[in-house]
């Protein structure tokens, strides 16, 4: 899990000015950036983000770039500002605490896919957004592949409206993945493709699972 610099200053960007980046922010997962240090280096000290040029860590870049000051990560590897397993019970100081969540490549690495969102959806305040950027298409990653109707059915029966979404897709045979905002055709014999999806929590009533598929 972690933030490719190919493309996630476009994507969060793009978050940023469709509202969906705000504070106080919980990451899911001790994330890190992957790609050329010096390239992120670069850009850092090209746009004077003084703290990101030193330690490379999105914590940095959010903060310098974005104006998110009030950031907190949880993990289970213990280099994260808390540890937490999303399957247990929620600390009831974590409950309605954030109004931004960001799920990127988090929770298809968790089994029980069930209590973990229903616990995501419980740490976001009302009025705040779940972005989740989770595999549609990445066979021997984790334990889910996950569709778009799986976010739909989320949005629709608990009744908090999906506000964004596009996708991050490696072409088969390319190294880098890139952020495309609109849905096309996607050749997926050996390419991968993510949902990103931004899910607002209009109300505070019990989060509801979507109903068995028949």
């Amino acid at each position: 899990m972690g933030y490719h610099f190919s493309w996630c200053i476009d994507l969060l960007d793009d978050l940023e000015q469709n509202n969906c980046l705000n504070e106080p922010m919980a990451q899911l997962g001790n994330q890190e950036f992957f790609g050329d240090k010096e390239e992120i280096r670069k850009f850092a000290m090209n746009n004077n983000y003084n703290n990101l040029a030193k330690e490379i860590i999105p914590k940095n870049l959010f903060e310098e770039r974005y104006g998110i000051s009030q950031y907190d990560d949880f993990d289970i590897n213990g280099k994260a500002k808390y540890y937490l397993y999303l399957t247990n019970k929620l600390p009831d100081f974590l409950k309605e605490k954030y109004y931004t969540i960001m799920d990127i490549g988090t929770s298809e690495h968790i089994f029980d896919i069930a209590n973990t969102f229903k616990n995501i959806y419980k740490m976001c305040k009302v009025g705040g957004v779940v972005i989740h950027d989770l595999p549609l298409h990445h066979w021997g990653h984790g334990w889910f592949n996950f569709t778009e109707r799986t976010f739909r059915n989320i949005s629709i029966i608990n009744k908090f409206p999906i506000i964004y979404d596009g996708y991050i897709y490696k072409e088969p045979g390319k190294k880098e993945r890139n952020f495309i905002r609109q849905k096309k055709e996607w050749n997926l014999n050996g390419g991968e493709l993510y949902y990103v999806v931004a899910i607002y929590k209009k109300n505070r009533k019990k989060f509801k699972l979507p109903r068995p598929l028949i």
